[in-house]
């Protein structure tokens, strides 16, 4: 919807506008000629609606549009101009769209796609750009985390206890509704100590909120505090309940009343008035009398004149939703009438928002769409599309129809048999309902039960097959859509690919496998010679179906806080501040130092965790860190004995001579790494010799070669496993048209890339370089294994030698002069040199 509709403030002008002809047409409204650039989005956008919604493709239009909550082109352009106008409202004086919206006089310039969007909404003062305002609290909860009972206890407490030359300005908003419309206004209370000295009321412009009223009332209250008598010890607080508008007094003014806000900071500034949170409708004195005033000025309707009187642009921003709602109920009523009278019936709203049911699964989703729509599988709906081959009926013997779905079964029908591995029980009958019992079939009759019960008592032990089969095809979709998102020199980093294949192939793939997966091994079930013996699980063919996808999906892939017990210090400041601090202590102080020869994971010894709480708890006894190995003295006695005890092998009758979690977790990561070296260990012998001799290791976590750019790194994997631009690769499976030598005359090799003299001219640039180039087979195996082994100083490599560039551009260079097209071979080795030198 952004890509389609961007810019659509500057070429759509609404479906109609005045007319700027003369004659009969004058003052008239006529179409803005639109019907085309609508209809062309509303294609794209009914085709978005049939991605989103698993329905089929004869379902309604407009049903579609209402159950994916999307808008239709027309209603999406409305809800834009309805929200340019609001923008228009929030935009300062100065602003280039402001100023453009003055007309010059000529009445042809009204009629400016600018102009109509002002027109949809009301006007308001301008906000005015004016820099962050910051004040003592400003960042400061008003609330301070407190529920707003124990807030009121203590605001009365706190203002029972001000001195009389104490002014308090409590003030309040309101908002009502009647048969006479709607009122907003505000009220204020001023208090010279406990005794009420000045109040005053007011109602404010009809399109506004409460909000606004609660602002200009603290103000009108403010004001007003500021003309009575006071002298220099004279302490003001502004008491008000809404902890929004304390922000803003606070802090930053916001676009709605903001001249109310700025002013407030003024005289706030001016005259050191202090802002408190009094809780709404909790019975403090100045509150009720506040909102008493309230509510008697909104319905007085008296409205002082100036920016009081005149709109809010939070009152204008409900304008807008409302235009915007109308626009959207509007298409509704007018499409509605449109659709069936099976859709019809459910009487359904429509909303551009979310709806609940795409939250359901896709299957789950299409039955209930399908319903609604009735265009899914029901007798209606196939005899109206000559679905001859169609089954119209249910099991059951009735009509597939929508509302079939909650019918009963006809009782005649439903059967029910029993199992049991005991032989002569009774098969128990099963009772519904007063009306209804089923009997099993086993227990009527001395006849056997119906030949389509056969399957139920021959069928063999549960299998898995299919469960891998449907969880390997889906899968096997989503790596090949990986594998296509990806090419040797293009597509996202490698890196990102591997997290994508095991966040949605793997867990996908492996999904349930706790259940199926028995190991390849276990004991024999059996007797006779097979008796303790372990036997195969039989799961290869599962694990190979499983590794297809694996192997397809891996070719593109290549509330506490907590508070830190050393307080930010090193090692040796914490010492000398221990050191000082324990030399201090009396000898009424007990300090216990204890150490462990083996330090465990937070947990692992969970039973002397919690017994250490209950003693702590019990003795109030404090914790402090002692840095180890820092020479001191209880440290260092601790450690020694950690060590003697360790060595002694001497356990106590307790919890601590059984395993822990953390020691538990060491062996299971020691098997793992024990089923992946095996793993390696076996198949590593059925890899090329040009492959072993690298000595690679292998671990199932994220190489630092995947971060490398794709080219490069593909450079990097063809050298380890010679499948690339080589001349024995080449030869392998006859790729006559290849280039089997390089630019200096010596045939592609794996590591001819450190012997070419194309490298070995960059030698003083190599990264980790020897101390001499290489010359033998040797060396330069010694340094290739190097470098394939740290991917950056491939990288820095490949950079400092543009081998590969530089065979790029001569193989460009030889094709483009070469009448018989591209040459296998450029003259012998050591002949080469001049040309060479000239490329």
């Amino acid at each position: 919807m952004p890509s389609l509709l961007y810019g659509a403030e500057a070429w759509y002008p609404g479906r109609t506008r005045l007319s700027t002809g003369g004659g009969h047409l004058r003052g008239t409204m006529v179409s803005t000629r639109m019907g085309s650039r609508i209809a062309k989005a509303d294609k794209v956008i009914n085709l978005a609606t049939k991605g989103v919604l698993p329905v089929w493709r004869t379902t309604p239009i407009v049903a579609n549009l209402r159950d994916a909550g999307l808008p239709p082109c027309e209603v999406a352009l409305e809800h834009i101009r309805i929200n340019m106008a609001l923008r228009l409202r929030r935009l300062d004086v100065r602003h280039p769209l402001t100023m453009r919206l003055t007309a010059p006089g000529h009445r042809t310039q009204n009629g400016t796609r600018l102009r109509s969007a002002d027109r949809l909404l009301p006007g308001a003062p301008t906000p005015d750009p004016t820099p962050p305002h910051y004040t003592p609290g400003c960042r400061t909860d008003p609330t301070q985390g407190i529920d707003k009972e124990t807030a009121a206890a203590s605001f009365n407490d706190w203002w029972n206890a001000l001195s009389p030359n104490t002014v308090t300005i409590f003030s309040d908003g309101s908002e009502s509704y009647d048969d006479a419309g709607k009122h907003v206004g505000y009220g204020y209370a001023i208090y010279q100590g406990q005794a009420l000295v000045a109040t005053g009321k007011g109602a404010i412009n009809t399109l506004s909120h409460v909000f606004d009223a609660e602002a200009i009332g603290a103000l009108k209250g403010l004001q007003k505090a500021l003309t009575l008598p006071s002298n220099a010890d004279t302490q003001r607080w502004l008491c008000i309940d809404s902890t929004s508008v304390i922000w803003c007094k606070r802090a930053n003014a916001s676009d709605t009343s903001q001249w109310a806000f700025l002013e407030s900071h003024r005289l706030i500034d001016r005259h050191a008035v202090n802002i408190r949170w009094s809780p709404g409708h909790q019975g403090i004195t100045g509150n009720e009398a506040a909102d008493s005033l309230a509510d008697a000025g909104a319905k007085s309707d008296i409205v002082d004149p100036g920016p009081t009187a005149q709109p809010t642009i939070s009152g204008i921003g409900s304008i807008a939703r409302s235009l915007a709602h109308n626009v959207t109920s509007g298409w509704w009523r007018k499409n509605e009438p449109t659709l069936s009278g099976g859709y019809r019936k459910w009487q359904l709203d429509y909303a551009l928002k979310e709806p609940m049911e795409l939250k359901l699964s896709r299957p789950a989703l299409h039955r209930l769409l399908a319903l609604r729509s009735r265009h899914g599988d029901f007798e209606a709906y196939h005899k109206r599309f000559k679905h001859e081959d169609a089954e119209t009926h249910c099991p059951c013997g009735k009509a597939k129809t929508p509302e079939h779905l909650v019918f009963s079964f006809a009782p005649e029908k439903l059967e029910m048999i029993h199992l049991s591995r005991k032989r002569n029980t009774n098969a128990p009958s099963i009772r519904v309902s007063p009306e209804l019992t089923i009997t099993p079939v086993t227990a009527v009759g001395d006849e056997q039960p119906a030949l389509r019960w056969l399957g139920v008592w021959i069928d063999r032990k549960l299998s898995f097959k299919r469960h891998v089969a449907e969880r390997s095809t889906k899968a096997l979709k989503v790596a090949r859509h990986i594998k296509g998102l990806a090419g040797v020199r293009f597509g996202p980093p490698a890196a990102s690919l591997r997290k994508a294949v095991v966040t949605c192939v793997q867990s996908s793939l492996l999904y349930g496998s706790e259940v199926w997966y028995g190991g390849r091994r276990k004991p024999s079930a059996s007797h006779g010679y097979n008796r303790n013996r372990l036997v195969s699980t039989r799961l290869g063919p599962l694990i190979e179906k499983t590794n297809k996808v694996m192997v397809l999906a891996a070719r593109r892939s290549p509330s506490c806080l907590a508070t830190d017990p050393t307080e930010g210090s090193t090692k040796e400041a914490a010492a000398e501040q221990f050191n000082t601090w324990w030399s201090q202590l009396s000898d009424n102080t007990i300090t216990v130092f204890s150490d462990g020869s083996e330090q465990y994971k937070d947990g692992a010894k969970l039973w002397a965790f919690l017994e250490c709480h209950a003693l702590i708890d019990q003795f109030k006894v404090g914790i402090r860190w002692s840095p180890g190995h820092m020479g001191i003295e209880g440290n260092e006695t601790a450690d020694e004995l950690a060590d003697a005890g360790a060595n002694e092998g001497r356990m106590d009758d307790d919890c601590s001579a059984e395993p822990t979690i953390s020691g538990i977790g060491t062996t299971a990561r020691a098997l793992a790494d024990a089923v992946t070296t095996d793993w390696w260990s076996r198949y590593l012998t059925g890899l090329s010799a040009s492959y072993r001799k690298w000595g690679l290791g292998y671990s199932i976590a994220e190489s630092p070669e995947l971060r490398l750019p794709r080219t490069l790194l593909h450079r990097l994997l063809a050298a380890r496993t010679a499948h690339g631009d080589f001349a024995q690769y080449h030869r392998r499976f006859g790729h006559t048209d290849a280039e089997f030598n390089c630019l200096c005359g010596y045939a592609k090799t794996p590591e001819h890339l450190v012997f070419c003299e194309i490298s070995q001219r960059k030698f003083h640039a190599w990264p980790a370089k020897p101390e001499r180039p290489p010359s033998r087979p040797k060396e330069g195996r010694r340094y290739m294994s190097a470098i394939l082994a740290h991917p950056k100083l491939f990288e820095d490599f490949l950079t400092v030698t543009q081998y590969f560039a530089i065979n790029a551009r001569a193989q460009q260079t030889r094709d483009l002069t070469s009448p018989g097209g591209p040459q296998q071979s450029y003259g012998l080795p050591r002949q080469n040199r001049h040309s060479l030198t000239a490329v």
